[in-house]
């Protein structure tokens, strides 16, 4: 990917810790952006959270002490069964689930679309911005690495009432700079 090759994820995390005091980082989804954000990282002290399974670099750490992953991998998924298990049960009874996954991906069949083409009604005619307000309130949306792709979703979960402070969205993305958000036109 282009943007991975530009190292545009070190800016992005430079203007975010020191134009918008950021306390958190998800991403980036370049190992070679990884090594330099781990290290900024671990200098300012902040905490960041990869979503890759990572580079054997990325295991040192004295040098990325306050990195984070949850690359699925099937060691991570194993130990997720293992560690969760009591919380499960506990939570079982209070019917809140740890992890609901929607996919949209059946309906690429039926609507002959792919999810960044398919329009935000048709999106909201899936169904599934329902299962996901009544089953989450942080929503992680990987529609791709580009801010845009995840423009029509944003816009379904507005005209589904789901922009609330009830919600958290993370939308993790690397080569888009902003000025506002694609989805918080006014004509959506």
């Amino acid at each position: 990917m282009e943007s991975c090759n530009r190292l545009s994820g070190v800016e992005h995390a430079a203007f975010l810790h020191y134009m918008r005091n950021a306390s958190v980082y998800f991403g980036p989804g370049c190992n070679n952006e990884m090594l330099v954000i781990g290290r900024l990282a671990s200098r300012w002290n902040v905490p960041i959270i990869a979503h890759l399974s990572g580079d054997d670099a990325l295991s040192d750490r004295t040098v990325f002490d306050t990195l984070g992953s949850v690359g699925l991998v099937k060691a991570s998924v194993n130990f997720e069964r293992l560690s969760l298990h009591s919380l499960k049960s506990y939570l079982k009874d209070a019917q809140i689930e740890i992890n609901v996954e929607i996919e949209l991906d059946p309906y690429l069949n039926k609507y002959k679309l792919i999810i960044p083409q398919m329009t935000p009604d048709e999106i909201i005619a899936t169904g599934k911005l329902k299962q996901l307000r009544n089953r989450a309130r942080i929503i992680i949306v990987e529609m791709g690495m580009d801010l845009h792709s995840s423009k029509n979703m944003m816009i379904a979960a507005h005209r589904s009432h789901m922009k609330t402070s009830e919600y958290v969205y993370i939308i993790p993305w690397l080569a888009h700079m902003h000025d506002h958000y694609p989805w918080e036109a006014s004509n959506v």
